[in-house]
């Protein structure tokens, strides 16, 4: 959920990119996730512990408003109760929880996230230089 939170703005951004805004941020996609995931480990051996969220379904008692229903009203006829009422909502409910983490191994993950890093970026300069070349400024 956190990474869907990270990815939301730039999608919003990419909307607006120009055409050779796309073509970098697509030439750099997988860089980019590596980079987060190498920014997520790094915090979770600076805290010894991952964060893991946690989803669940919760109903809320609510007002609701229906449609309006017709009713008879005295002496003027028919009229509409458009009335509130109260109804079970449910709702999504995320809580986060520390999770242990072998630390051992996340040094060694981030350690081959780190060398794939490096290979993308060696990558990455010619595929910019492209994007670039076909979309000059």
């Amino acid at each position: 959920m956190r990474r869907l939170a990270l990815l939301l703005p730039v999608l919003a951004l990419a909307a607006c990119a120009t055409p050779r805004e796309r073509c970098i941020a697509d030439a750099t996609h997988d860089l980019t996730v590596v980079n987060q995931l190498i920014a997520q480990l790094e915090g979770d051996l600076d805290r010894g512990y991952a964060l893991k969220e946690h989803q669940t379904i919760v109903p809320l008692w609510r007002p609701c408003f229906p449609p309006p229903r017709r009713g008879f009203h005295g002496r003027d006829g028919w009229h509409d109760e458009p009335g509130p009422t109260m109804c079970w909502q449910d709702t999504v409910q995320t809580t986060t929880h520390p999770v242990a983490i072998d630390l051992a191994q996340t040094k060694r993950t981030l350690a081959g996230l780190k060398a794939k890093r490096a290979e993308l970026n060696r990558r990455a300069g010619p595929a910019i230089a492209a994007c670039q070349a076909t979309y000059p400024e």
